[in-house]
């Protein structure tokens, strides 16, 4: 096993931080010729998003994040957007906004605009929920947070937030069941069935755990009971609403 490396004082990793966002706007960016060469309508820029949610202050995981996208936009030429998950109104802090404004800035960060705010375009995202609940795509979950935590026990797995992945709890709940406790008024919100979502996607898929991979006869089953699925992503689609 390697040696473990010392952990650097705060004060010497900030300021490692803000000399890498310096060296980044002090080089331009290097766009490969063959992107020079190719017209927007054919192939368009590649777009890197930081999506900070304004809940809390920004830490030192945020700033590597939002530096990684800013390099790779430079270096390929792409847009690099910023986009604000300001969509839990029991979390999210108008003045954080500004608080993660300023923290980028004194990174030396730069963004395309516009910056998208979540809030902002719910009716859009209301449309595109609708629209997969009509396909039979997503399913309602009328877990709180406590009993999502309470279901996955001591499961490691975690998202960026710190909270246990969603087990699954609501996905196998017949429609009936599920219709009448929505009748009844039962708080819930909508889930993306991930597996039945990936059969109906165009290929070819990518997954982030080799043990994923489909087999080589195309079928999706994957080792034991597991679903095919990527290894990591958000499926809450938000609150119900009737």
């Amino acid at each position: 096993m390697g040696r473990r490396l010392p952990r650097l004082p705060a004060a010497r990793r900030r300021a490692g931080l803000l000399a890498a966002g310096h060296r980044l706007h002090a080089r331009p960016a290097a766009v490969p010729a063959s992107r020079r060469r190719l017209r927007p309508e054919v192939e368009p820029r590649p777009v890197f998003r930081f999506a900070p949610s304004p809940n809390g202050r920004l830490h030192l995981g945020h700033a590597y994040s939002a530096l990684l996208n800013a390099v790779l936009a430079s270096r390929t030429g792409g847009r690099l957007l910023l986009r604000i998950e300001d969509i839990d109104p029991t979390r999210s802090r108008p003045e954080l906004i500004d608080a993660i404004g300023a923290d980028l800035a004194w990174l030396g960060l730069v963004f395309d605009p516009p910056v998208r705010r979540q809030s902002q375009h719910m009716p859009d995202y209301r449309a595109a929920r609708d629209g997969l609940i009509a396909r039979g795509l997503a399913y309602p979950c009328f877990c709180t947070r406590g009993d999502i935590r309470a279901a996955a026990g001591g499961n490691a797995a975690r998202d960026p937030d710190g909270a246990p992945l969603y087990p699954g709890t609501c996905r196998a709940l017949d429609p009936e069941t599920a219709a009448a406790r929505r009748a009844a008024g039962e708080p819930h919100a909508w889930r993306l069935d991930m597996a039945r979502a990936i059969g109906q996607a165009p290929g070819p898929h990518v997954y982030t755990n080799l043990a994923l991979l489909p087999p080589p006869d195309g079928s999706r089953a994957c080792p034991g009971s597991a679903p095919c699925v990527p290894k990591s992503g958000r499926t809450d689609l938000g609150a119900g609403e009737g």
